[in-house]
């Protein structure tokens, strides 16, 4: 992966985390740092230094910003970069899986964010249940 389509995915994988996460009632203070602990395990984060995780900081605060100002533009933008990443596989369970972690991070799952999430897997391609 270049570095183009690391900063790509890094992007994706910020939205659908913020889109989960700001469905409910916005998106906490503390928010990054529970979507930093699941993205440094991502095996498709090897681009970005664990140690020096601003590139990523900046993303997600502008994603935060756009999703408080333009819900709907925020989360067409989502879906775009989603969609591109539909005939990936390995790289749509990973964005499912830290996307689910911004529910799991709060441990009150509400049927907002689990609508969000299907609509995530559709997104990705990936088969509901």
């Amino acid at each position: 992966m270049n570095s183009v389509e690391a900063e790509d995915l890094m992007a994706t994988l910020v939205s659908a985390y913020v889109w989960v996460a700001s469905s409910d009632e916005g998106v906490a203070g503390i928010e990054f740092e529970k979507f930093k602990r699941v993205f440094v395990e991502s095996p498709f984060a090897t681009q970005i230094a664990p140690e020096d995780l601003t590139p990523v900081r900046h993303a997600f605060k502008d994603m935060v910003s756009l999703f408080e100002e333009n819900f709907e533009k925020a989360m067409q933008l989502t879906q775009k970069r989603l969609k591109g990443y539909s005939n990936s596989p390995m790289i749509s369970e990973e964005i499912y899986r830290i996307s689910r972690a911004a529910v799991v991070a709060d441990l009150n799952i509400k049927e907002v964010e689990e609508t969000v999430l299907k609509t995530i897997s559709e997104a990705l391609g990936r088969a509901t249940t």
